[in-house]
């Protein structure tokens, strides 16, 4: 349980740094939803700082192709989800 509650914390810590980057609005969804949806959920469901400690520990040990399987798989699904989100954000929205 101590475990969890440090990496809730430092979660934390990250996502109020990152917040001082997002300068988007948007008049259909209120600031407070979008900084909730974007920042708070997204940004913690993409720590870019785990996939680069998993890869390096991939490298430690010799696994080499693990490494760059996890490079290029977890890039490829990143962009592609993001871009599949913007699609889909634009098709509810209204917005080409």
């Amino acid at each position: 349980m101590e475990r969890f509650v440090w990496i809730c914390l430092g979660g934390a810590v990250g996502t109020g740094l990152r917040i001082q980057q997002v300068g988007t609005t948007s008049l259909l969804i209120p600031e407070t939803t979008r900084l909730f949806l974007t920042v708070g959920i997204m940004g913690g469901l993409t720590t870019y700082s785990s996939f680069s400690y998993e890869t390096l520990r991939l490298a430690q040990i010799g696994a080499w192709g693990q490494a760059w399987v996890n490079v290029l798989v977890t890039t490829v699904l990143c962009v592609g989800v993001c871009f599949l989100g913007i699609a889909v954000g634009r098709l509810i929205v209204g917005v080409r």
